[in-house]
Parts: structure tokens; sequence; C-alpha cells
């Protein structure tokens, strides 16, 4: 093995040099560079290297933490896509990046930092800055990094970092687990020397994933959709890192499903999109916390849904909202009970589209988001003219820079009173024209992150806007801009203090004790003397920025003009006034009060908190449906297996079954109880609705008795094979009004339901005629075929077709049948035909066509076709998988076997159905009315036959 001798620090800076990543087939170089402040702990070690190594660019801060915001925002401007590594030397330079790591860490973007660290070897202990403990001669300052870091290591020794470095970077570049890494670096093992193998140094390609969400997974969250009235999705970080927003764009016009934007996710849509309501939570528009409120279901997007999205978790008060999380962090993915998707954005945005075509909300629905959508907009307009002062509004201020920055400018805020009001205001046309540091809320980000958006894109515009709060903890960052030639434009709002928390510490009765910026009363002893003199334009013109005062509106606008024609980075100090505020709409934040005060205003802020803390809701728990199964044949142990482990909210906790063998079958299923009679599950009140597969004959009796129970009921179809008895069901279960789901799995395929959808759409325009065929790969036994326990072909197997073509075209007026046994000669001994061909006229005057057949021996081919005035519909397949045979004996294809394998699926979306409208207090899908009506037809169909006359249907 080829080997080159290099000190550790040495093999770090050539191995970063040589990383890159791949998406989409489109390569780029992971770290830009490192930002630095050199001291004992690293000059010798990275910082010999980095001199050694010109190539690979050194950047010098001004301060440690600040360098690891530059990072932080490098990598968010450049979706995560690209990285910055960070050195300091040991101590305090270290640990002033800690405030950075959990920045980078709380906001899912990747910055690898090198902290420097004590000597590995201990003879010369302890040395300068190093933290002694009486336990543990293993232990330093940077152990502080291993609660904020995705990924922590320590390189004791030189040999260790091949494998720490490897280990660095499939975090970094993992799109679910990225964060900060922090590889401590003990001064005296950087300089240490190795023999590296070559192959360490060798150009290496990290693909950056784009994980498909899981097929049964999606299936469901598409049936909760296409179940949902008031749909929203709220749009988090993960759209944009994800590339996502034209997909989300395309699929909100396709459905109409209106959008919450998060801190992290504005952007995601352009603001003038028809389905973006803005901003969503605490600092949120009416408009999408209204539609918060009243959602049937949440499609949250990318978000990890904190407290501020989700408004102290008091935002969705809909008692049967749902939620489906579309996240690559199973972390993020499983928040609030939800579905979880665990998938890349686009591609389940694009996946859902396809799964959805022909699906919309609803019309009034669609209304009314258009309404909120305009009151917003002028509501915008009123703050934006307000014409406030001097000093201005902040809302002026906002409305001056966003209708000045052009389209691909991008403004940017991390903390304070700004990022609310951004947020609600800030009109959006770019996905990365708005960078908002809100996982932290850190303070001093602004500036050196206005920085990092610079260096990630230098064709763009950088408007930072920073409160004189935050501009005071971390202003030298100017100078690093200066030095780098970096142009920023920086946006000083002088209001005088903590405006933001002002604000709070008034809203809690606290009248904003010690958030004003004054000189300390003689008198008092309290900050409430004359205001301090700050001359911010001259702070900033001593550390190199091009600044200009504006007092007025004009003035501002002019400054605006000014700043962007300036090549240096610029200061516009404009001072407002922190008490003409943007409010808050529909919405609230979980701040506790004091609960015991003599004060006023105290004691009124712990009544309203009282009120309000009710309203929050515990999502951890979704209530499940007990069923209770009877009949655990072959049939009934399929269902038994879906509802056991493919539907999430059914909790099967019974069965019953006439055969004591079935019993066994139910125990190695872990049902929890078994009856012998099934009036006994009847009276077992744990039980809230029942699920019947048993034979046909059977259906009456148990569902007047689990009608007369209270249960709800699925029943498998047909309904029973006496009319009289079908007629009698129904009058029950009108008089006792339970749910009753009857059993017609074919309604659920997706190329069945994809066909029903377009036919309410009129892409092909009026049905006319519908035409079906069943065909059976080979013959049941004569036992099951007898009509007196199955009702013969017509009720037994032509009942599916019939159930599909009144759900499609319509009810039946008339039927005609002809038929016989013309493949298996034994089925005269019961009484049934194995072939027929049905017709049928419609009420609308359509016609219909079924073929029945129990012979076809290829495969089992179920097929529909729907011509229509305007173009034809085809559903149906016989291919199992799509692989073609070509050889010499022809071109072949396998055959869907029976069907199970073809409507497996289909089985399982029904239950999904039933559950979920039992649980949201929806009719079911297809009733008992369905039931008997499919019944009547097959009773003519078979009546045709036996007279070989037409029939007609009236009064049915």
């Amino acid at each position: 093995m080829k080997t080159r001798r290099l000190t550790m620090a040495q093999a770090l800076i050539s191995f970063l040099k040589q990383q890159y990543v791949e998406r989409d087939g489109h390569e780029q170089q992971f770290f830009a560079g490192v930002w630095g402040i050199f001291g004992h702990g690293n000059v010798a070690g990275v910082g010999q290297a980095l001199d050694q190594e010109r190539d690979f660019r050194y950047y010098l801060t001004r301060n440690e933490q600040a360098m690891v915001h530059t990072a932080t925002a490098f990598a968010k401007m450049s979706n995560r896509l690209r990285a910055f590594a960070c050195t300091s030397s040991i101590g305090p330079g270290a640990t002033n990046m800690i405030t950075g790591a959990a920045t980078a860490t709380i906001n899912r973007l990747p910055v690898l930092l090198l902290p420097g660290d004590i000597f590995a070897r201990r003879n010369v202990g302890p040395v300068l800055q190093q933290l002694e403990s009486e336990h543990s001669q293993d232990i330093s300052v940077n152990d502080c990094f291993k609660p904020v870091s995705r990924y922590w290591d320590r390189i004791n020794r030189a040999d260790q970092l091949p494998f720490a470095l490897l280990e660095a970077m499939r975090v970094l570049t993992s799109p679910s687990e990225t964060g900060a890494v922090t590889l401590a670096l003990p001064q005296d093992v950087q300089a240490e020397a190795w023999d590296y193998p070559e192959s360490l140094f060798e150009r290496r390609v990290w693909h950056i994933p784009r994980p498909p969400a899981e097929r049964a997974v999606l299936e469901h969250a598409v049936q909760m959709i296409r179940a949902a009235r008031r749909p929203l999705i709220i749009a988090g970080g993960g759209v944009l890192y994800s590339e996502a927003g034209d997909a989300l764009a395309g699929f909100c016009q396709q459905t109409g499903i209106p959008v919450g934007e998060t801190q992290a996710g504005k952007g995601s849509l352009p603001f003038d999109h028809p389905q973006n309501l803005g901003a969503m939570g605490v600092t949120g528009t009416p408009g999408a916390n209204i539609a918060a409120r009243e959602a049937d279901l949440v499609i949250a997007l990318g978000t990890r849904l904190s407290d501020f999205t989700t408004a102290s978790k008091t935002a969705f008060q809909n008692p049967d909202v749902r939620f489906v999380s579309i996240n690559v962090s199973g972390l993020d993915a499983h928040k609030h009970s939800a579905l979880s998707v665990i998938a890349d954005a686009r591609v389940a945005l694009e996946e859902l589209g396809t799964a959805l075509i022909g699906y919309r909300v609803g019309g009034d629905y669609a209304a009314g988001i258009a309404q909120h959508k305009q009151t917003w907009e002028a509501e915008t307009d009123r703050l934006f003219s307000l014409r406030h002062g001097p000093p201005l509004s902040q809302s002026e201020v906002i409305g001056a820079v966003n209708a000045f920055s052009q389209p691909r400018d991008v403004v940017l805020c991390a903390a304070g009173s700004l990022p609310g009001d951004l947020h609600k205001l800030w009109r959006t046309r770019d996905p990365k024209g708005y960078h908002m540091e809100y996982g932290y809320s850190c303070m001093g980000y602004e500036i050196a992150g206005g920085i990092g958006v610079k260096m990630a894109d230098p064709s763009r515009e950088v408007y930072v806007m920073v409160g004189d709060g935050s501009f005071l903890m971390m202003s030298q960052e100017i100078v690093t801009a200066v030095a780098e030639d970096c142009k920023i434009n920086i946006i000083l709002l002088d209001n005088h203090g903590f405006s933001s928390i002002g604000g709070l510490s008034r809203a809690v009765g606290v009248g904003g004790f010690g958030t004003d910026y004054r000189y300390r009363h003689s008198d008092t002893g309290n900050f409430d003397g004359e205001l301090l003199p700050v001359d911010f334009a001259a702070n900033a013109a001593s550390l190199g920025a091009h600044t200009i005062r504006a007092k007025t509106h004009d003035d501002f606008l002019k400054a605006l003009q000014e700043a962007r024609g300036q090549t240096r980075t610029t200061v516009i100090v404009v001072e407002t006034d922190k008490e003409c505020r943007v409010p808050g709409y529909e919405s609230w934040w979980d701040v506790p009060i004091a609960e015991v005060s003599e004060v006023p205003a105290v004691k009124q802020a712990r009544e309203e908190y009282e009120k309000m803390i009710k309203k929050e809701r515990l999502f951890s728990v979704s209530k499940k449906i007990n069923i209770g199964l009877i009949g655990v044949g072959r049939m009934g142990l399929v269902y038994a297996e879906d509802l056991a482990y493919r539907v999430p909210h059914a909790n099967l906790v019974a069965a019953s079954d006439v055969n004591p063998s079935a019993e066994a079958n139910a125990k190695a299923l872990g049902i929890p109880k078994w009856y012998a009679n099934y009036q006994d599950l009847m009276d077992d009140k744990t039980v809230d609705a029942v699920v019947i597969i048993t034979p046909t004959s059977t259906h009456r009796d148990i569902i007047v008795a689990a009608a007369k129970a209270g249960k709800a009921i699925f029943c498998e179809k047909p309904l029973s094979i006496s009319l009289d008895e079908a007629r009698e069901i129904e009058q029950v279960i009108a008089d006792t009004g339970v749910f009753f789901h009857m059993g017609f799995m074919r309604r659920f395929d997706r190329g069945y339901r994809a066909a029903k959808e377009k036919i309410e759409q009129g892409l092909i325009g009026t049905p006319v005629l519908f035409k079906a065929s069943s065909r059976d790969p080979f013959r049941p036994s004569l036992e099951y075929l007898d009509p007196r326990h199955s009702g013969g072909i017509m009720i037994d197997m032509g009942i599916h077709d019939i159930d599909l073509a009144r759900w499609m075209m319509g009810e039946v007026a008339s039927v005609y049948t002809v038929g016989g046994v013309l493949a298996y000669p034994e089925v005269n001994e019961v009484g049934d035909i194995d072939n027929a061909v049905v017709t049928l006229t419609f009420e609308s005057g359509a016609l219909g066509v079924i073929d029945l057949s129990r012979s076809g021996v290829y495969g089992y081919d179920i097929r529909a076709e729907i011509l229509g005035t305007k173009g034809t519909l085809k559903v149906g397949y016989l291919r199992e998988t799509p692989v073609l045979v070509l050889n010499k004996e022809g071109v072949t294809h396998d055959t869907v076997p029976y069907f199970m394998e073809r409507f497996e699926r289909a089985y399982i979306d029904q239950l999904q159905n039933f559950i979920e409208h039992l649980s949201k207090g929806l009719p079911p899908s297809i009733t008992c009315a369905d039931g008997v009506a499919d019944l009547e037809v097959a009773y003519a169909a078979t009546l045709s036959f036996k007279e070989k006359r037409p029939i007609t249907l009236i009064n049915k």
C-alpha cells in the first residue's frame, strides 16, 4: 500500500480538499475553505498545514462564534451541498464556537469544527487553558461540544484520523443527520506524523440521496388526503434544501391545497402563488392560522414543527385533525403522531401528485383560501404604507426594502422583533430570497450570516436587517466583510433597546423591565434615565463600512439607492419606534406567567395564560378502533393480517368462527380474544366494530346481531343471497343508525379510482358504453359454486362488475343475460353456469356489457373499458411484472395468478377507508343501499338467464 508521511493536521487539510458531493448528477467541491483564528492551540498544526496548502483558502474572522455563523449561513444558502470548516485555538477560542455549533445543529446545517485541544500526552499538563478534573484526565472544555454536535470525536493519535474523517463526512453529507461535526484536535497530535495511505487523499464523491417514500405508506397518505375536507400543508426548510419549490407549486396548483410557511420554509412558494397563505404560527398571518385551526389534515413537509410553528400546540383545534409528515428525518417525521413518510420532499411531492390526479379541494374551501389571501395582501399594503413618525415604524422599513430589492436579492435576519414582522410581511419572490436563522434565534448571527450568504452566491445583493441590540453583540464582522471585499447592505434599526423582549415583557406583566438602552437613574437606581447616545453610524464607519443616516421615509429610500451603488459593505442607520408594532394574528405562544404576584398586570396576564394553556393539545396518542373479526377462514385470514399489520388505526382485539380449528389461526396472529359464538363477541363492550368475512348465507343473522349491539359493521360482498334478507338488513341498519360499510374492494383499486375521477372531470365527455371482463384462472370447488351458498355466478362473481358499472355509469334500468356450462360439465351438478355475458341498459340510456368466465386458464384477467363522447378509458392489466421474455418460442410475459395478487392493496385501502370514515364521523363510502342495489341487478341478471328474456328493474 502506497503511503504519504504527513502530520495529522496536514493529512486533515489534504483530505478536506478532495471531498465532493453529487446530487441529481451535479458534482461540486464540498468544502469552500477554512475559517479560523490562530492561537497556540492550532497555529503550529492546522495553521502550518493551511500555510503549506495555499490552494485551500483560509479566511480570517474576528470572533470564533461569528465564523461558525458565517459557515452555517453559507451551508444554508447552498442547500447543504457545500460547507466550511472552522478552526480555533484551545480554551476560549474553542468555547466561543459552541453557540455557533448549537445554531448549526438545531437548524440541521453542516459545519465542521476543528477546535484545538489539550495535549494527548500528559507529561507537561496541566497546559495553558486546561480544565482540570479530579475524577478524569480525559476531559477538556471541548467536551462541551458533545450535546450540540451531531458527531463528536477527539483525535488522540495521528492514526485515528482516517476513521474519524470518514465518519464526519458521513454525517455532514446526510440529509437526515447533518449538523455540527466536532473533531477535537490535541495540539501535540496535530503536529505528529504518520504514514497515511494515499487512498485517503484521492478525490471522493459523496452521493446525496433523494430517498423515496415506502409505497404502502405513501398510498396511505394518499387515502388520508383524499378523505380530507380541509387539508393544509406546512412547508418547512426541507422544501428548500430539497429544491422542491417547483414540485410544491405544481402540487398545490393541481390539488388546491393551501400552504403555510415556517420561518425556515418561507420562500417555498412565491408570495403571490394562489395557494400560499403566508407565514404559519406565532408569527403567522390570519389566513394561515385560521386554516390551521380548522384543518382536518395537516401535511407537515420538511418541518420539525417547533412551538413557533404550532403556536405551542394550540394551532390545530379541529378535534379530528390528523397529520402526515414528510421528512428525511425520522425524528421529525414522527412528531404529532403523524403518518411518517420518510422521504425526500421533492420526490414525495412528485409521487403524491401522480397518485392524486383528479383530486382537488372543495369549492367552498378554495374560495375561503382566496379570500384569506386577498385580505392579507391588503393588510400588508396598509402596514407598508403607515408613514408613521419619524421615527419610522418597523413595517415601513421592511416595506421599503422589500419594494426596492430585486427578486433574487436576499433579506437576512435572526433575532428580535424583526423576524416576526419579516415572516409575516416579506413578499418572497425567489426560493433563496429569505434567509432567517430562527431555530436558535441567535443574536449576533446577522452580519456574519450575511457574509456567508454573499460568499455562497456573490451575484445576489444581500440585505442584512438587524436591530441595535443584536448589532452591538457582534458588529465586528463588518471588518471581515471589508477585508474580504464581500459587500453586504446592513439595515440597522435603532429602537433603543430590545424591542421583541420589551413587548413580551409588557405582555407578561413585567412592564418592559431591563429592555431599554438607558442610563441608570441616580434617584431610582433603575435603567429609567435618558436614552443612551450610541452613534451606530460612527461605530460602523470606524470598522471600515460606508455609512448612511436616514431619518424620514424619503431619506431611507435615498439611502437604499446609495447603498446599491456602493462597492463595499454599507450600513444604513434608521431610527424606528418600537411601540408601533405589527400585531399578532390568530395565534398564541406559551411563555409561562408567574403563578402568584401582587402586581395587577401579572395577575391579569396569568388569568389569560390559564385560559390559553387549556387549548394546548397532545398528539402523542392516536385513537384506534377496536375490531372484532367474524370469520377466520381463507379470506378471513387475509383480512386478519391486514387489520393486524397494515391498517394503522385498526386494533384487532377479538375473533370468532364456527370452525374450532380457526382458533389456532387467530392465536398465531396474536388476536387477544377468541369467541366460538359470534354473539359472545357482540356482547364484548371493548369491541367498537365488526368485520364480517363469513359465507354469504350467514350475513343476515350476523349483521342484525351486530346492529342491535350497536357495533359499526364492515361486511364483505355480497350483502346476502336473498333479496328479501337484503332489504330486511337495510331496514335494520336504518332503524339502528349504525355505521355500515359494504365491502367492494375494486372501488379502491388505483386504476378504477383514477378512471372514476377522470369521468367526473369530464375527461372522456359523457360515458356511453361500459365494458367489463372478469375471468377466473380455474374452477372453484363445486361446494363453493353451489348457488345455495354463493348465490351463483352473478351474485358471487358478477356482482363486482355490477357494482363498478353502477358506480361509474349510474343506475341500471334493464339487463339481459346469456350463458351456459361451456368449460366444466360438472358445474351442471350444482345448477350453476361457468360462462356468461350480461348486457345492461342504464337509466341514462348508456349501454353496458359484462363477460364472466370461470375458465380464463391463462391467469386472473380483470379489465374494464368506458367509452365516452370525447375519449375512452381502459382499466386493468394481466401482467404481474413489466417483464417481457423474447426467445425463439416467441414473446411471453407472466400473468396475475389470482385476486389477492391483483387487488392486494385495494383490500387494505378499503379497510383503511372504513376505519377512517368511522373515526371521523364521515358517511360510509359504500352503503347498505349500494349492497341492495347491486344484488337487485345480479338477481335480475340471473332471472334473465333462466327465463331467456330481458328484465326491467323498476322500483328497486
